[in-house]
């Protein structure tokens, strides 16, 4: 009985020992990847429970077969709600045939999709823009069944875009009246102001035989005074005549404008200034030659008045759609820094830049002169 019992114990003591050793041994490769799969389903469930971004997955047709809960924000449907019904039931008319056509030819071509904007319908009826991302879905026999992707509610975005772009259609229909009051100033004081003063100086010079010889001292003297007068007065209204519009922009184009400018600018100033060109164009649209000539006219203005610089170098440049403008010189120089709103002429050269959907780099340093570049997209004429 005794060696019965002590057997019995043996057994009970080695099935115990046996069920310890079971829970140590390490888990079959199995449980491991079951382990790895569910933390892996817990973590995504987790993230598409929480995203502010549609994850979705839809069948042929496109039949919506999953919607995640963020859904009821973007466009007020409970993922319930759309299971099962086509995601192009569900878009403007207007985004059928776009939408229609992408899908086939994703399905076809079996690449993703990425960033593309398309508009659906909200449960209130209003429009919601959408930026899509997706992958066409076949399954082990390479039968289209689908697309699984994600989108992003834009509409925000894009209206504040759009507000932007208006704003700047604005602001051009207001530099192109701007521009063409400037143009009738120009006009007025060329068939007004001018033909006036060149009038009065051949009346002058009608007068001027007879001064010359009957007049005393004093009414010679006079004489030649109003000629000066008059001389200077008319050389005062063409420099004004061209500060308001030169009518070689219109007439002869932006080259010959910026030649124009460059002609006055070592007329009226010390440095020599020198403009190489290398464009295509011939013509440029009437407000983006309008730009670029006064972008041009207030850098040269600014190294006239500012820069002390003995030489000028204006260079205008055209490549991959985009013309390049660079004004430099090696004067004085500034802190870039130092440029605020009210330096209204480096803040417009920066504003038309922006305008005209281009940008303007400012680069200068003290004591070593100052380079000024625009990129602007071109617009022919």
């Amino acid at each position: 009985n005794d060696q019965q019992k002590s057997k019995q114990q043996l057994i009970e003591e080695l099935e115990d020992l046996r069920t310890r050793l079971s829970v140590l041994q390490p888990p079959s490769e199995w449980e491991r990847t079951k382990r790895k799969l569910e933390q892996s389903e817990s973590k995504y469930s987790t993230l598409v429970e929480f995203t502010t971004d549609l994850i979705w997955e839809s069948g042929e047709n496109g039949i919506f077969l999953y919607a995640s809960p963020s859904i009821k924000n973007i466009l007020g449907y409970e993922p319930a709600e759309v299971l099962g019904r086509s995601a192009f039931d569900m878009m403007p008319a207007d985004q059928l045939e776009t939408a229609h056509s992408l899908a086939s030819e994703k399905r076809q071509s079996h690449e993703p999709f990425s960033g593309v904007e398309m508009s659906m319908l909200h449960k209130d009826g209003r429009r919601v823009i959408l930026e899509a991302s997706g992958v066409p879905v076949f399954d082990q026999h390479g039968n289209y069944t689908g697309f699984r992707g994600i989108s992003r509610d834009v509409t925000k975005r894009r209206q504040a875009e759009e507000a932007v772009e208006e704003e700047q259609r604005h602001l051009r229909r207001l530099l192109e009246m701007h521009e063409q009051n400037r143009k009738l100033v120009a006009y007025e004081i060329h068939d007004g102001l001018v033909q006036s003063l060149v009038a009065a100086r051949m009346l002058l010079e009608g007068a001027k035989h007879t001064i010359d010889n009957h007049g005393s001292d004093a009414d010679k003297e006079s004489c030649q005074g109003g000629f000066q007068l008059l001389g200077h007065a008319v050389d005062q209204a063409r420099v004004l005549m061209g500060g308001q519009r030169p009518l070689i922009l219109d007439e002869r184009g932006l080259l010959a404008a910026i030649e124009y400018l460059v002609h006055e600018g070592e007329k009226y100033g010390s440095a020599k200034i020198i403009f190489t060109h290398d464009v295509k164009f011939e013509r440029l649209a009437p407000p983006l030659e309008t730009a670029v000539f006064r972008i041009v006219q207030e850098c040269l203005t600014n190294a006239r008045r500012h820069s002390q610089s003995e030489k000028v170098r204006v260079e205008l440049s055209q490549t991959n759609g985009h013309i390049k403008l660079l004004v430099e010189d090696w004067g004085t120089g500034f802190s870039p820094e130092s440029v605020t709103r009210s330096c209204f002429g480096l803040e417009g050269v920066r504003e038309r830049a922006r305008l005209f959907g281009g940008k303007a780099n400012i680069d200068s340093t003290p004591g070593k002169g100052t380079r000024i570049s625009v990129e602007l997209p071109v617009v022919e004429a």
